[in-house]
């Protein structure tokens, strides 16, 4: 004995069912069959990244070396750090892993935003030709788990 239940439902399922299918069918042809395109950029631009850094000796190192690992060529970008009222090693810490350091003394005008001044005045003094994309600030909390 059928109901309208039945006759609505019925169909319905098989409907549910092929769609199933299909999308399971493409699904695992997508996969198996997946095309890997390797874009290859030229690299052409030229930029710098200026690390601003108050006390940061424990840090700034491994910064400044996971800079230089970039998969770009070290010819077209320049790490600046400014230290600014360091007290501690920063400074020499940036110098061994490859920076070039601007360290700013001055006792007069300490505030947050005053490294930022530093480095636009090391920006001032970069080659024209080159812009500036990065300002990074570090964290003294961070810990490296390398």
């Amino acid at each position: 004995m059928t109901t309208y239940f039945d006759i609505i439902m019925i169909p319905l399922q098989l409907l549910i069912v092929f769609f199933t299918i299909y999308y399971f069918t493409l699904s695992f042809f997508g996969l198996v069959y997946r095309k890997k395109d390797k874009k290859v950029y030229e690299e052409k631009h030229t930029f710098a990244m200026v690390v601003c850094a108050h006390n940061e000796e424990r840090v700034i190192g491994a910064l400044v070396e996971n800079l230089h690992l970039l998969n770009y060529s070290d010819k077209l970008y320049d790490i600046f750090v400014v230290a600014d009222n360091c007290t501690d090693k920063t400074a020499e810490v940036a110098r061994k892993a490859g920076a070039q350091v601007h360290e700013r003394f001055n006792d007069t005008e300490r505030a947050k935003a005053m490294p930022w001044t530093g480095c636009l005045t090391v920006c001032s003094k970069w080659n024209a030709s080159m812009t500036p994309c990065a300002f990074l600030m570090p964290i003294t909390s961070y810990t490296p788990t390398f």
